[in-house]
């Protein structure tokens, strides 16, 4: 709440309109991130499921594929689950059996991950999957033995519009990011290269509001940081009333 009344202190001078437009967009903008929260935790909680499986179970590669399969159907928005060995190596996947032998090393969310901290959730910039073609979004955590020794990484494949499902804001540009200005989703399609309204974000603070132009457009703009995750932003943009 005390962030919220901070970003409508923040448009005080505003007309009364133009006001209870910003408001109610912060409102939007509060249920986005409760929606990409929970995404967030859902896939979390998946993940440390499927290490502990696959650590602690020495069950057939075909059980194990089809456990992973059913922790990816109890969430919306994850497509898959795959896990990497240390050498990059894939090793599970929960959309295929026999998995397909394939290294992944050179990707982003492999390097971030694999020297991540286990408390650590990583959400990297989405990339295109090398088997289906079809972009995704990272979320991965590294997979430790019992003697403290990486062992490889789970990686949530989730889908980038799941990212949006919450964002009732049919007349507004809705923007997530991670806190290196990457776009990790966008609504509409084709507004992903918003970095200049990124710029304005205050990473010291965990919410805000600012007005700015967009092409000669003036808008108004609201932004989050996921609590719990608080590298992920949500930013959403409407234009002010003439």
């Amino acid at each position: 709440m005390r962030n919220f009344l901070c970003c409508l202190a923040a448009f005080s001078f505003l007309s009364t309109q133009t006001a209870a437009q910003s408001s109610e967009q912060m409102l939007k903008t509060e249920v986005l991130a409760a929606h990409v929260s929970g995404l967030l935790s859902e896939a979390d909680l998946i993940l440390q499921r499927s290490i502990d499986l696959i650590l602690k179970n020495n069950a057939p590669d075909r059980i194990i594929q089809a456990d992973l399969e059913q922790f990816v159907d109890s969430v919306d928005g994850i497509r898959a689950i795959i896990f990497i060995d240390r050498g990059g190596n894939l090793i599970h996947d929960s959309s295929r059996f026999p998995t397909i032998k394939m290294n992944l090393s050179s990707r982003e969310y492999f390097s971030k991950t694999i020297t991540a901290s286990e408390s650590d959730l990583v959400v990297a910039a989405p990339v295109l999957g090398k088997q289906s073609n079809i972009p995704f979004i990272p979320i991965a955590r590294v997979a430790k033995d019992k003697d403290r020794k990486v062992f490889g990484i789970a990686v949530a494949i989730s889908q980038p519009q799941s990212w949006l499902n919450g964002a009732n804001c049919s007349d507004c540009i809705v923007s997530i990011f991670n806190s290196s200005g990457q776009s990790l989703a966008a609504n509409p399609s084709g507004t992903e290269e918003l970095g200049g309204l990124f710029e304005k974000v205050d990473l010291n603070e965990s919410s805000g509001a600012f007005l700015a132009n967009v092409g000669v457009y003036p808008t108004v703009n609201v932004w989050k940081k996921i609590t719990g995750h608080e590298d992920v932003i949500v930013l959403t943009t409407e234009r002010l009333p003439d």
